[in-house]
């Protein structure tokens, strides 16, 4: 069997923010609006049709350290 090739990106300033993955983990859009502008956010992509298939933010707490702010797989 093939695997199916993957892309792990991380998202820009103007991307869209992947919310109906990241509800998997956080109850509100609230919730996650309260530090997702402060993350880094990445988003796992089927390479065949681009769906997004995982999502992860990381929020920095100082230079050292990065905190797993959410974690979401559909």
């Amino acid at each position: 069997m093939e695997k199916e090739p993957y892309s792990l990106i991380q998202l820009g300033a103007d991307d869209t923010i992947p919310y109906e993955l990241l509800l998997l983990a956080d109850e509100t859009k609230e919730a996650i609006d309260k530090y997702i502008g402060d993350s880094m956010v990445f988003v796992l992509r089927r390479a065949i049709g681009g769906e997004a298939i995982a999502a992860f933010a990381l929020y920095p707490i100082n230079t050292e350290e990065l905190e797993l702010k959410n974690i979401a797989v559909a």
